[in-house]
């Protein structure tokens, strides 16, 4: 989302630092500017549009052919996600106040409800590990507690009922995101006063920070096992 320029959607050539533009995007919001989310296997990025007006579509963009469509018009759904196993998108849906966690079976032909949050909780952040089983997430409550929170899917999906392992409250954290072997999460949070990068291990449920740095660290993206994005 830059100055005098259509906003866009974008990949990144991380060795040549070389960007390649996709499509624009329609309103964007100011910071997040949309809402993405990749499957990998099918070559599918989704994004969202009217971010910052109207009610937000949900569109597809097929990443070999170039076309794109809309998936649902007026969905008011973001924070997307997919199933890297099922290939279901999950989202969450935002109406007269309550945030609703929902989710649409390949190949997208409906949005089901599956859990509507506390008035005044919102939930956001999703990222789905490489099993398909894991759902980690933000979940800010209304007491202003923010906590990074980890749901198993198949409970979500079958029982539609909240429950979730608390990995962290520390520092308002925030953007969790998987290892590719699922044994290690990773996010951004402010616990010494800037943001900066922490995992969990799911072996030995340690926390430790792998950054320090005194001008903000945000969304981290495991690229391999040994570098971070």
């Amino acid at each position: 989302h830059r100055p005098h320029e259509l906003t866009s959607l974008q990949s990144l050539n991380l060795a040549s630092g070389v960007s390649k533009k996709f499509t624009s995007i329609a309103t964007p919001s100011m910071l997040q500017v949309s809402s993405v989310a990749l499957d990998e296997v099918n070559g599918l990025l989704f994004y969202t549009t009217n971010n910052n007006q109207l009610f937000r579509d949900i569109w597809v963009y097929h990443l070999e052919s170039g076309d794109e469509k809309i998936l649902f018009e007026n969905a008011r759904v973001g924070d997307l996600a997919v199933s890297p196993v099922t290939h279901d998108l999950w989202g969450i849906q935002h109406d007269a106040g309550f945030a609703t966690l929902v989710f649409s079976p390949y190949p997208y032909r409906e949005i089901n409800r599956l859990i509507t949050f506390d008035l005044g909780d919102e939930i956001f952040n999703l990222s789905i590990d490489d099993t398909g089983k894991k759902l980690a997430a933000t979940l800010k409550k209304s007491s202003g507690q923010q906590s990074i929170v980890v749901l198993d899917v198949e409970t979500v999906l079958v029982d539609s009922s909240i429950q979730y392992q608390v990995i962290s409250s520390s520092g308002s954290p925030e953007n969790p995101s998987w290892s590719r072997d699922g044994k290690v999460l990773y996010w951004n949070a402010y616990t010494n006063g800037v943001s900066n990068i922490y995992r969990y291990d799911l072996d030995d449920k340690s926390i430790k920070a792998i950054s320090h740095c005194i001008t903000g660290l945000f969304r981290p993206i495991e690229i391999s096992p040994d570098s971070v994005f």
